[in-house]
């Protein structure tokens, strides 16, 4: 008898969960790998961007490459590859005869109304689904983290952003009127402000 295929959902919660505490590990490696004399997290985002400005955008890069290596390890035994994505998407739920393009984002920025951050300026590379890790690193744990998924995003993306600056399409985010039920919360919170919707990093234990 075969078993059922675990939903979208079911896989995203599982990625959720099991995520943060990977991350950890690795953050741990970072501070702690030889030749490495760095005894933060901040210390180690420090050393390679002195400018503050810049500093949350350097952490999120230095971590990147390892989430997607935690994903791809969590995803092993989910309906979920990377075999065959095209343009603009980074995963592809294949499970239950359906094939959903996912866009990854992830951001260590401040809780408020932009989901995530990004610098792609095509117009027909996004995703309709954007699955989205939030988090914030002190000294060598995850201390604070949320997972969403945000539908209808390519076209959030492009009528949210102003197409005509540099910038543009550097931002994902919800009207609170109109888009706050394409939001899926797996961890932390949403709440609907006058115009947007606020994402709300939840604690880690």
């Amino acid at each position: 008898m075969k078993l059922r295929e675990k939903t979208l959902n079911e896989c995203i919660a599982i990625i959720d969960r099991e995520l943060p505490a990977m991350i950890n590990e690795c953050i741990k490696h970072f501070i702690t790998a030889p030749y490495c004399e760095h005894s933060s997290w901040e210390d180690l985002v420090g050393d390679s961007e002195n400018d503050s400005n810049q500093q949350t955008q350097a952490a999120t890069k230095i971590i990147q490459n390892s989430i997607n290596n935690c994903i791809t390890h969590i995803i092993k035994d989910l309906p979920i590859t990377k075999e065959g994505i095209g343009k603009g998407m980074d995963y592809k739920y294949v499970g239950n005869g359906q094939e959903i393009p996912l866009e990854v984002k992830c951001s260590g920025g401040k809780d408020g109304a932009t989901a995530c951050i990004g610098n792609l300026k095509v117009l027909d590379s996004k995703c309709e689904v954007t699955l989205v890790f939030r988090y914030t690193i002190e000294k060598d744990r995850v201390t604070e983290w949320q997972t969403v998924t945000i539908d209808d995003s390519a076209r959030k993306w492009t009528e949210y952003n102003d197409q005509s600056g540099s910038s543009n399409f550097s931002s994902l985010k919800c009207m609170s009127n109109v888009d706050f039920n394409d939001i899926v919360v797996y961890s932390g919170s949403i709440k609907s402000n006058p115009t947007w919707v606020k994402f709300i990093k939840e604690a880690v234990c």
